[in-house]
Formats: structure tokens, C-alpha cells, sequence
């Protein structure tokens, strides 16, 4: 068995969308002075590799905390995307294999070339309702990609339209280069209550 660490660090200085929180990492005790070590920590519940759920986006919809562990652990595909707009087309060759798995894990690379975060970045994946559609057609129930953001809808309605269909959102995922086209998926959140998301830790197992 392998584990391969999906997952970006979190930093003091980490990049986030436009308008999030900033990250910090602020010592407020250390081992010299207070004979243990402390620090605080700041940072929104979309900040680095994280999850969403219904209620990031949908009023009423479910929290973090009202899903079950057992929605963030499952067998997942791993498929090459183009840092442009992903269409249908670009996932046929892959159809059989998606359907196999209700995880989709999209390796596109941005994550591993691109430390800035710019939604107007077109060199970047995006997925719109048409290709979105065609996923959850196939039975995908999470859906996760090496970059910020995957919306290529006005006022986020991707989103909108994967959570209200109870599909899980990974975001901000790197290291999918190291997968090969299939794994089993860990996807562990901090337990936070009444969010729509939270940090992860992203790993995938791997049978060697």
C-alpha cells in the first residue's frame, strides 16, 4: 500500500480567492518563552485543498458537519482535463471508466504550475452545465480538480448545479500527477459546524 498526499499546505501567506480571508499563522506562545509552543490560526473555510457542500451556495442546504464520513472516502477515477473550457467531448474516451467509480478526481496541472489564484486567468480548466450534466448522468457524486475554482458559469451556477444534486465539491487538489487512473480517495475535513466547507486533507491509497 502507497499513499500519495494530495493536499496543499497551509500557510502563513497562502494564496485565496479574491475577497476570502487571508491565511496567517501567528506563534502566540514558543518553547523558549512559555516552555510549549502555540499559534493561532486564521483562515477562511475555503482556504487551500477544501471541501464544499450544500450550504456554501445553497440556502438551506446541508452543512459540513450533517454529512457522514463515509460521503469522503470512496474508489475514484483520475482523468486528464485541458486548461481550457472542458467539454463533453474531452471526457467521452473516458465514459466507461467514470461510470465505474462515483468519484472523479479532473488532472488538468494548474495547481502544480500556478501558485496565484486568478479567476479571470483563462489558461485555466473550466466546466460548464452541459459537461456537468453529462457527469452527474454518469453517477459522479464527488467531483474533485487541481485548481481553485472549476466554474465556468455566471454567479457560480456549476456549483449550484453539482450541490443541489448532492454532488461534493474537492477544490484546490495537487500532486493528481502521481495517480494513476484510478484510486481509493480520502477526503478528510476538519469537523467544523454550520459551514458550507472546510480545509482538507486529501490522500489517496494506493495498491502497490
Amino acid at each position: 500500500m502507497r499513499l500519495v498526499d494530495l493536499t496543499q499546505p497551509l500557510r502563513d501567506g497562502l494564496p485565496v480567492y479574491p475577497g476570502d480571508p487571508q491565511v496567517a499563522v501567528t506563534p502566540v506562545a514558543s518553547v523558549a518563552t512559555h516552555g510549549y509552543a502555540v499559534a493561532r490560526l486564521a483562515l477562511s473555510d475555503q482556504a487551500g485543498t477544501h471541501v464544499e457542500t450544500q450550504a456554501h451556495f445553497l440556502a438551506g442546504g446541508r452543512t459540513l458537519d450533517a454529512e457522514p464520513l463515509t460521503r469522503f472516502i470512496g474508489p475514484a477515477s483520475v482523468v486528464d482535463v485541458p486548461c481550457r473550457l472542458v467539454t463533453p467531448a474531452d471526457l467521452a474516451p473516458y465514459a466507461a471508466q467514470i461510470a465505474t467509480r462515483p468519484f472523479l478526481l479532473l488532472r488538468s496541472g494548474y495547481s502544480d504550475r500556478v501558485a496565484a489564484i486568478d479567476p479571470a486567468d483563462p489558461a485555466r480548466p473550466r466546466l460548464g452545465l452541459e459537461v456537468l450534466g453529462w457527469l452527474v448522468e454518469r453517477g459522479v457524486r464527488l467531483l474533485g480538480i487541481d485548481c481553485f475554482d472549476f466554474d465556468a458559469e455566471p454567479d457560480y451556477a456549476g456549483h449550484r448545479y453539482l450541490l443541489a444534486r448532492d454532488v461534493l465539491v474537492v477544490e484546490g487538489l495537487v500532486n493528481l500527477g502521481a495517480l494513476p487512473a484510478s484510486c481509493m480517495l480520502y477526503v478528510v475535513p476538519l469537523l467544523v459546524v454550520g459551514t458550507g466547507g472546510a480545509p482538507c486533507r486529501a490522500f489517496a491509497v494506493l495498491d502497490d
